[in-house]
């Protein structure tokens, strides 16, 4: 047998290492451990074949327990065979209290419940093994991995670790190509085909949750099985309509720093002057390049000093501006230089100590 390939790691998201695993092709096991407790996972071609944990209340006679699937006196029966034999499977067989087809579905439910434990946990190390073949203590077992997956990442009740482990809302995701025959394998709810289906093109995820019947942190939670078993991948590209977006977010903030300072200067000179102080910002206007004035047709300081976001985006957006970051931070800059100069021909050194202090706290935010 070739020496095998080990990965390890600190543990930070179980579903995305499980995405990888259910990646890879051949034998492969995925060891978590977290304060003396360990969770072992056996892999073949992508599929889960065994489920195993130190984690007492896990073990199959407990889960069983736990479901109703064993009676209490069931379940003593069993533990007195356990004191004899190490496996439990050997001791429910002993005990004569399950029959086959119940210890399957016992195996599937333990799995369940291991796999929701495992995504749970959020520090910890992990090991990763590419081997030959399985430990021939291990009992292969035909789990519906997808399934299992999928239910596991639904019950997730924390935001933040869904949130972490999709990233960005504005994330595009699309399907996977070639994946009608596992689809119909999986056999996905109504709710899980419903969102599913909103990536047919693909979308961003803030996209997908306005679009989707169900309340948004259940979308969220889909969108990241879908993700983790592989039905879901990385758009190409980021949609040009998100860009514009991100940009005019960006762009609204800038535009709102400048004007509380722009605000508060207006403010000193209407103390000053009065009413006459919306003339005097028209004459600040009058005073910039005529560059500067070209963006701003249309536009004009309100009775507070400020500029209007919206009809400054419409005359850059008419423009064709092709860098309207720096084009708005340059003319941004040129009216507060203007509003510095016009108040200190005016006023000189009275109000100059206000200004700056106006001024500094832009370029805090």
């Amino acid at each position: 047998m070739s020496e095998a390939l080990t990965l390890q790691g600190k543990l930070d998201s179980v579903p995305e290492l499980l995405r990888t695993m259910l990646g890879n092709q051949g034998i492969a096991s995925l060891t978590l451990k977290r304060d003396g407790a360990e969770i072992v996972l056996y892999f073949e071609n992508g599929r889960i074949l065994h489920a195993h944990t130190s984690d007492p209340d896990l073990s199959l006679p407990d889960v069983l327990l736990s479901r109703g699937e064993l009676s209490l006196d069931q379940y003593l029966a069993v533990q007195d065979q356990l004191k004899k034999r190490a496996s439990p499977v050997e001791a429910l067989t002993a005990a004569g209290t399950i029959s086959p087809d119940e210890m399957l579905r016992g195996f599937e439910t333990q799995a369940q419940e291991i796999l929701e434990e495992a995504f749970r946990w959020s520090t910890g190390t992990y090991i990763m093994v590419l081997e030959d073949r399985l430990p021939p203590t291990i009992i292969p077992l035909k789990l519906h991995t997808e399934r299992l997956v999928i239910q596991a990442v639904r019950r997730i009740p924390r935001y933040s670790v869904i949130r972490r482990g999709l990233g960005s809302l504005h994330r595009t995701l699309m399907h996977c190509p070639d994946q009608d025959s596992r689809l119909y394998k999986i056999e996905l709810t109504d709710e899980e085909n419903h969102i599913y289906s909103l990536l047919e093109t693909p979308r961003s995820i803030h996209e997908a949750c306005s679009m989707s019947y169900l309340p948004n942190i259940e979308t969220l939670r889909v969108l990241w099985a879908l993700w983790v078993v592989r039905l879901l991948e990385e758009g190409k590209v980021q949609t040009q309509k998100v860009q514009i977006q991100e940009e005019d977010y960006t762009l609204g903030a800038l535009v709102e720093s400048y004007n509380n300072g722009f605000a508060r200067v207006y403010e000193l000179v209407y103390q000053e002057v009065g009413e006459e102080a919306e003339e005097f910002a028209a004459g600040v206007l009058a005073h910039l390049s005529g560059e500067a004035r070209q963006y701003l047709e249309g536009s004009a300081l309100s009775e507070e000093g400020r500029l209007d976001f919206d009809t400054l985006m419409h005359t850059l957006s008419r423009r064709h501006v092709p860098n309207r970051p720096q084009v708005l931070q340059d003319l941004l800059n040129e009216i507060l230089y203007a509003w510095v100069l016009q108040v200190r021909l005016r006023f000189g050194e009275k109000l100059q100590s206000e200004v700056d202090k106006a001024i500094n706290d832009i370029r805090e935010e």
